[in-house]
């Protein structure tokens, strides 16, 4: 009770000064549009960063009026910003450790305590998301001979798990995209290191979302989508899957089809391959401890 305490308390500090620094930008952009001729773009930030708010508020109102019994939205939310967050200071600390490479009046200064404070609360998400994705169990249906099994996901489950995933992964490559044009635009005059944004967007979206796949599931053993729908990945036992396993997944996630291959059979090509199973998960409690399977 007392970390779930602690993780509300610093996630609730974090969101007030979120929300304050995002109220002086909107007071700050209304200013520029009144002394504007009242034609001016909006970026994608102005549309991202409110409903990000408006998830980790509806998160943290999940979280702590259950009495820390229910964390869906909360861990969407983190998955969501952890991810982001990992773009964002991958290029801002390349930006920083590399300042030659610009321009020298666009020179940047070295990494400072704002820097370091951002990438210790992003550890602290980390942390947190790995908690909470620790007091979940999957929901395991007792037999006549009172031992118990479990019960994979059904189609529409599964449908739902790919729909979800892949407009997360859309919207944090577009992002990805935002970020990497404007350091493109930055370095213009020397831009041979950063060939590789020339790339065609089929390549770089697949890449991404591979690597969307590896960091969830391989280490928080769960994705955005999954979370929302309140499922998880288990083993043939329903325990975690191993690590390989986790891997495995996202490596036969290549296989051509592979997102099609669930209607098909009971399971996708990637659970089949890597013997896992997805199914609906509880929170971990006295009254519901985990069970072994007969």
């Amino acid at each position: 009770m007392k970390k779930n305490l602690i993780i509300a308390v610093v996630l609730s500090l974090t969101f007030a000064f979120y929300s304050f620094q995002y109220i002086r930008y909107l007071i700050e952009l209304y200013s520029v549009i009144k002394r504007s001729d009242g034609t001016i773009d909006f970026s994608w930030a102005e549309y991202v960063t409110p409903i990000l708010l408006i998830l980790n508020l509806a998160g943290l109102m999940q979280f702590v009026l259950s009495k820390y019994e229910r964390s869906g939205i909360l861990r969407a939310f983190l998955q969501f910003n952890i991810l982001l967050a990992l773009i964002f200071h991958i290029f801002n600390a390349y930006r920083k450790i590399f300042p030659n490479l610009e321009p020298l009046e666009h020179a940047n200064s070295p990494l400072g305590v704002l820097d370091f404070i951002g990438y210790a609360y992003l550890i602290f998400e980390i942390y947190v998301l790995i908690t909470l994705q620790n007091n979940l169990i999957p929901v395991l249906r007792s037999q006549e001979d009172g031992s118990f099994t479990f019960d994979d996901v059904n189609k529409p489950n599964r449908f739902l798990h790919r729909l979800f995933d892949l407009l997360s992964i859309i919207m944090i490559y577009y992002f990805y995209l935002k970020i990497g044009s404007y350091y493109r635009i930055r370095f213009d005059e020397n831009r041979n290191y950063l060939v590789f944004f020339e790339t065609k967007a089929y390549f770089p979206l697949t890449l991404f979302g591979f690597l969307y796949y590896l960091i969830f599931e391989g280490v928080f053993n769960t994705s955005i989508g999954k979370t929302i729908m309140g499922n998880m990945v288990v083993n043939n036992v329903a325990e975690k899957p191993s690590i390989i396993q986790r891997i495995g997944r996202t490596f036969a996630r290549i296989i051509p089809f592979d997102a099609l291959s669930f209607l098909f059979g009971e399971r996708g090509w990637h659970d089949r391959i890597a013997n896992t199973y997805v199914v609906k998960v509880m929170k971990k409690s006295p009254n519901n401890p985990p069970k072994e399977l007969g």
